[in-house]
């Protein structure tokens, strides 16, 4: 004996399956299985029985507006992933007290410009274990990783002991005391230079 499932739709999420199973299952559409055609109908009937829309006269206006609204959440939905990429960055109860993320590199985040060859900005995952990383291989610095180099183990750093605007390139995994590899005066400064190592990358 199989075990029943239980599926939760919103009245119009339901509305819709409904209209494109009753046109589906009217034009006989393609199925692979008999078995198929079955579940089809079953699942026709088991939404008739639960809505009223269908037997309205107003079923047409009732249906396109059911649709607009479910698309809206899933362009909603959409637009916040999109929107969004910063939310992968650390959050501000992760953060050193009294850092805050330059507006710019915030800027550059929210645009997408995360992949500048060889650079590329730490995000999500990979952000998290490159803080734990460095803090455990150079207690001694004030350091919060922003980007890495593909191509070696350079990683740009705002560095707190300065301004907190300071850029430092260490490059990760060298001997402590030793791993200090270029300075930036501030976001800018390093993004400039990132920008300049696209142009040269792989010429």
């Amino acid at each position: 004996m199989t075990q029943d499932v239980e599926l939760t739709l919103t009245q119009d999420e339901a509305l819709v399956v409904y209209d494109w199973l009753t046109r589906f299952n009217l034009a006989d559409g393609a199925v692979d299985h008999h078995a198929e055609r079955r579940v089809l109908w079953d699942l026709e009937s088991a939404l008739e029985s639960k809505l009223t829309a269908p037997l309205s006269e107003r079923y047409p206006q009732l249906l396109a507006a059911a649709r607009d609204r479910v698309q809206g959440r899933a362009d909603e939905s959409s637009r916040e992933t999109v929107a969004s990429p910063t939310r992968r960055l650390l959050a501000s109860a992760d953060l050193p007290d009294g850092f805050v993320y330059p507006p710019l590199f915030l800027r550059v985040v929210e645009l997408g410009l995360v992949e500048l060859e060889p650079w590329s900005i730490l995000h999500g995952e990979q952000l998290i274990n490159r803080v734990r990383g460095i803090r455990d291989r150079y207690p001694q610095r004030k350091l919060v990783p922003f980007a890495r180099r593909v191509d070696r183990d350079d990683v740009a750093c705002f560095d707190l002991a300065t301004t907190a605007s300071t850029v430092r390139i260490i490059e990760d995994f060298g001997e402590p005391g030793f791993e200090l590899f270029e300075s930036y005066d501030d976001f800018a400064g390093w993004l400039h230079a990132a920008v300049q190592d696209l142009i040269e990358f792989e010429e």
